[in-house]
């Protein structure tokens, strides 16, 4: 990741100017005004390959957000008029760039630079220094990705089969997503996700001003029609989820979405290998297994797959009992961790007292 520099000289200058924290009363000069207002796109030569753009847009992108981070405390003091709290130095921002950041997004993704494209992209910086940042793409993180997903049509580049939300990974996360999407999603009503209902999206979301009736509520927890993001709202955000949907989530090529693409998806992510998930379970078990004993049958099932033996309740009762109390190194190499956890569930099939070590 880029990690941008101050000018000293820049922060010095700002120090030794009386009342320099506050200086920028309003974070519209900070972020909205300060970065360039205008929608044209300047071509640049000479042309630059994809991964070049990418990676100016990951710097950019993520050089903003720590800013954006950084001056979260100084927003809220500068806000809040009759709080008692020294307010930080506000350090110059680093929106002078912007225009690149522009320019390379709408190359990347070939969708032109919008006024409302900008302002999207304004917005999402604003919000994080408001200390009310969004996840666009809704994968827990606030990077480059929900930059690229909040600008225009974009539908995230590659599509890999079965990946719904987009975190490059095809996982139960994505079968679930999948079937939210075949409730939310399906506009018509027929049973399945197509063109069909990308249209009446978009139709219903272009027209002034957009408008739900009753009947296109659905009950709880599912929400609205449509709102694929569950933000309570349908705007182009939701159809650019359901554009990419309808490609990743096509799992037998035949143009629409239905419930053999959810079955075909249900295989595929029960037949991967089980031990990334042996592996990400037991540390999660081993460091607080409180918090993690419903996870105990989705680990016990893995670990029956990886080792070939079977599972019942009568092991996942034990395995319990593994991470709370008989917890130990029962392969010797000096820590605790999966391979203890595959070595103590190996030895569940085999008569006599389970040999444990001291830790």
């Amino acid at each position: 990741m880029f990690i941008f520099q101050i000018d000293p000289a820049k922060v010095t200058g700002a120090e030794n100017r009386k009342g320099a924290s506050n200086e920028i009363k309003n974070p519209d000069s900070v972020l909205l005004n300060s970065l360039s207002q205008t929608s044209e796109v300047r071509p640049i030569k000479p042309p630059i390959s994809p991964e070049m753009l990418l990676g100016k847009i990951m710097d950019l992108s993520n050089e903003y957000i720590i800013y954006a981070k950084t001056h979260q405390n100084w927003y809220r003091n500068e806000t809040d008029k009759d709080a008692d709290i020294d307010r930080p130095i506000l350090l110059p921002p680093p929106w002078e760039r912007s225009n690149e950041l522009y320019e390379a997004l709408a190359q990347y993704t070939k969708t032109p630079a919008s006024l409302e494209n900008i302002n999207n992209v304004k917005s999402f910086f604003y919000r994080i220094m408001e200390n009310r940042p969004v996840d666009p793409n809704h994968d827990g993180k606030l990077d480059h990705s929900d930059v690229l997903t909040i600008w225009g049509d974009y539908d995230g580049g590659k599509i890999i089969k079965g990946d719904i939300n987009g975190d490059g990974q095809v996982n139960q996360e994505d079968v679930n997503r999948l079937r939210k999407a075949l409730f939310i999603g399906d506009m018509d009503r027929d049973g399945k996700l197509d063109e069909k209902d990308y249209e009446k999206l978009k139709k219903i979301i272009d027209s002034p001003p957009p408008t739900i009736r009753p009947l296109e509520r659905i009950s709880l927890p599912w929400g609205i029609k449509g709102d694929l993001n569950h933000d309570g709202q349908l705007d182009k955000k939701d159809l650019n989820i359901l554009k990419h949907i309808l490609r990743a989530g096509d799992m037998d090529g035949d143009g629409k979405i239905d419930k053999a693409d959810v079955e075909l998806l249900i295989n595929i992510v029960g037949n991967q290998d089980p031990l990334p998930k042996i592996k990400d379970l037991s540390k999660a078990l081993l460091e607080d297994p409180y918090h993690h004993l419903l996870q105990i049958p989705e680990l016990g099932k893995a670990l029956a797959k990886y080792t070939n033996t079977e599972y019942n309740l009568g092991k996942a009762d034990r395995l319990i009992s593994f991470f709370l109390r008989e917890k130990s190194d029962l392969t010797g190499d000096g820590v605790i961790d999966y391979q203890d956890v595959i070595a103590f569930w190996k030895s569940l099939d085999r008569p006599g007292p389970i040999p444990l070590k001291e830790n």
